[in-house]
């Protein structure tokens, strides 16, 4: 009985947690996403939230990832943070990393919360100016 517990405690940690991703916005917002999470798809399960209307952007199902829409609109500036964001905090319950979009910036503070690691991916150059008076290296 003792060699089978450890056995069933090996496999168990040997399965890794979902990776979530969160992007909001219009169809060239989540397309990036979608191919950055289908070569992580290679390794990990995916967990992917967005707007409801992108279920019929991407195979999904196809792609081996896991789509769960949110009733909010690309097209809209949503003023239901709380539902926008609801899809993706029960699924963070059961992932262990979590990659966002500029547009999904509430997926942070998700990941924060829950205690697992977060990064944000942007498929364009963030404009930024060093200021003035910052020093060359």
């Amino acid at each position: 009985a003792d060699k089978r517990e450890r056995s069933d405690r090996s496999s168990a940690t040997s399965v890794m947690a979902p990776v979530l991703f969160v992007a909001f916005g219009t169809t060239g917002d989540i397309l990036p996403l979608f191919h950055i999470a289908r070569r992580v798809r290679t390794r990990h399960r995916i967990v992917f939230v967005s707007h409801a209307a992108h279920a019929a952007t991407c195979d999904w199902a196809a792609a081996g990832i896991e789509f769960l829409g949110t009733p909010t609109r690309p097209d809209e500036r949503s003023t239901a943070i709380g539902s926008e964001y609801e899809a993706a905090v029960q699924a963070s319950a059961r992932c262990g990393f979590v990659v966002f979009n500029l547009f999904a910036l509430g997926a942070w503070h998700i990941a924060e919360a829950r205690g697992v690691a977060a990064v944000a991916a942007s498929p364009c150059l963030i404009p930024y100016t060093p200021p003035a008076a910052f020093e060359e290296a």
